[in-house]
């Protein structure tokens, strides 16, 4: 079996302070990072370990090192090795690796390329001098430690904070520089004389990899250079944007290019942004983010759909005039869009988007007065709207938490908070453009307050499932619609009440028919999925995509080309970015097997 080494370089030397060769000896500790076929690889392995004066031929240099029985967990492994002294004289240097299965006495598979071997290892050449006369030889405890040795120009650091030579007179041999400190020369050379520049010196490390990364460098300026790790079997886990501070109010659909398009909020920068996925998994942006509006608060509440040109079409609230507003993607990748376009005089928060059976877009949100509007696009770009947009449910304070469908029948379908009653409803429009309803209103599930964060589809089946947040018992719960105007539902089923869990539901019907939800558990900060069982949903078995701690809301989900669940939703650790979770199987389980 072919193996490879994937992210060799992950650490090569712990840092230690300047000392007399004696006590420091010759080894070096060496952290490796080992794939088979892919995927991180665990369990016993022998290795070999070489060094070339070259990338490819060359001579060996030293002793080749065997480590047998090396235990390898999750890819990460840590031997110490010692080549011998002369093998680091200042000369480049590479290290070739061979492996096979521990235990066993076949040829060790050699790795290529060979790895280049950084100064760190090469810091032993400046402790094999007696003494400190040129510029290439090094400071030893003898000539480190008097007033008259070098480093006369620069700033010392010791347990004693030494910032000349005279305060060095007396300090132990061990000490280190203080690089942050460091300017024009240092004099390396016994006496003082000569002198070597500064500007090939390693700064101290000032970065860190964020949670889910792997270090695979550091640059001369102390910055790191960090990967994203290996994803599980059952998901995999992108940052797309880590501005910081970027993600909130996101929502996700599939482009006419079969690709993810994701709107959110930027609140760094303040205004609403749409990123275009490079591949099905949305393992990256194919370019920054667009910038299609600007402004505080302009693009809270996005909602993204495709329309039938198979451009984006994107709804949002702007927080600055207090105005529902649209905005139309110039071209696949949305790098560009229309003028936004305001869709009412007042309101527009939970808003949600779908196209209408007429082509054009359908966009149901929070009314100015606490009611719940929708607004019907007169063109495919949204350009205007078809009239003053409907008042369909003023019963009260209704609307919070809008999604919007087209049902079987070619109409739509909203289902809504109504935090005035604390219940979930559910309305259907009469006509495409939704000017009015086939009847009033209806409450789904009044048991407790229930409804918030709800999201809706149409099943298999032709009728609609709509997700929800139980807040009185902090579960997750899902209502069937027992006809195409949901004026008749199901018995709401719990699917989850293992803590708080359920808040920023979305929900989309899986290629192999069934219901499958996206949310958050607010417990554990952890992402989930619910996969449902049956059309109905009477239970779900449930996944954690990503956690624990720091997922934070704003959760949203489609179904992408390859007919898989595609995740967006804002990350909370170490600092607020989008991120995105693409499933591997249906049921976004590490555990899924297809029987071939």
């Amino acid at each position: 079996m072919q193996r490879m080494l994937a992210a060799t370089l992950v650490a090569l030397l712990a840092a230690v302070a300047l000392q007399a060769q004696a006590g420091l000896g010759t080894a070096i500790t060496y952290q490796g990072r080992l794939t088979d076929a892919g995927a991180p690889a665990s369990g016993s392995f022998d290795l070999q370990f070489t060094v070339y004066d070259a990338v490819t031929g060359g001579a060996a240099l030293g002793a080749t090192v065997t480590a047998n029985g090396v235990t390898v967990t999750a890819g990460v492994f840590t031997v110490s090795l010692d080549f011998g002294a002369g093998v680091f004289a200042g000369s480049a240097r590479w290290l070739e690796l061979r492996v096979r299965p521990g235990g066993t006495s076949g040829p060790f598979t050699t790795l290529s390329p060979r790895q280049a071997l950084m100064p760190a290892p090469q810091s032993l050449y400046s402790l094999s001098s007696a003494s400190a006369t040129t510029a290439g030889s090094a400071l030893t405890a003898a000539t480190a430690t008097t007033a008259g040795s070098a480093l006369t120009a620069a700033t010392a650091t010791s347990a004693a904070t030494a910032t000349s030579a005279s305060q060095l007179a007396g300090q132990p041999p061990s000490f280190y520089l203080n690089l942050a400190n460091l300017t024009g020369t240092l004099s390396i050379a016994q006496g003082g004389t000569g002198a070597t520049s500064l500007a090939g010196l390693q700064a101290r490390v000032a970065g860190s990899c964020r949670t889910g990364q792997t270090l695979i460098g550091v640059n001369a300026d102390g910055t790191v250079n960090c990967v994203n790790d290996a994803p599980r079997s059952g998901v995999s886990l992108s940052i797309v944007d880590n501005g910081p501070n970027q993600g909130q109010y996101n929502s996700i659909t599939i482009g006419g290019d079969g690709l993810g398009l994701v709107s959110y909020y930027d609140n760094t920068n303040v205004g609403l942004r749409v990123g275009h996925c490079a591949d099905a998994a949305c393992s990256a942006f194919t370019a920054p983010a667009a910038r299609l509006d600007t402004g505080s608060g302009v693009g809270f509440y996005t909602s993204i759909t495709t329309g039938t040109d198979g451009l984006g079409l994107i709804s949002y609230y702007d927080a600055v005039s207090g105005r529902p507003r649209v905005v139309h993607c110039d071209n696949a990748a949305c790098s560009s869009g229309t003028a936004p376009v305001a869709l009412d005089t007042a309101g527009g928060q939970h808003s949600s988007i779908t196209i209408g059976a007429d082509g054009f877009g359908l966009i149901s949100y929070l009314g100015g007065t606490n009611t719940l509007k929708v607004a019907h696009c007169a063109n495919i770009a949204c350009s205007s709207t078809t009239g003053v947009p409907a008042s369909l449910d003023a019963s009260g304070a209704v609307g919070q938490y809008t999604a919007i469908t087209i049902g079987a029948d070619g109409l739509g379908l909203i289902s809504y908070y109504d935090f005035a009653n604390n219940d979930l409803k559910v309305a259907h429009c009469a006509n495409a453009a939704c000017s009015s309803l086939t009847s009033v209103p209806v409450a789904v599930d009044t048991a407790g307050d229930v409804g918030q964060y709800t999201s809706i589809a149409i099943g298999a089946d032709g009728l609609g499932i709509i997700s929800y947040y139980d807040n009185t018992n902090g579960n997750l719960k899902v209502v069937r619609c027992a006809n195409v105007v949901c004026n008749v539902v199901s018995l709401p089923s719990t699917l989850d009440s293992g803590g708080n869990v359920g808040q920023s539901t979305s929900i989309a019907i899986g290629a192999d028919g069934l219901a499958v939800i996206a949310y958050r558990d607010v417990t554990n900060s952890d992402l989930k999925v619910a996969h449902c069982v049956d059309v109905a949903c009477s239970a779900a078995t449930l996944v954690t995509l990503d956690g624990p701690a720091g997922v934070a809301s704003f959760v949203a989900m489609t179904m992408g080309a390859d007919g898989l669940p595609l995740v967006s939703y804002l990350d909370g650790t170490p600092t607020l970015d989008l991120k995105v979770a693409h499933c591997n199987n249906t049921l976004c389980s590490p555990f899924a097997v297809r029987r071939r």
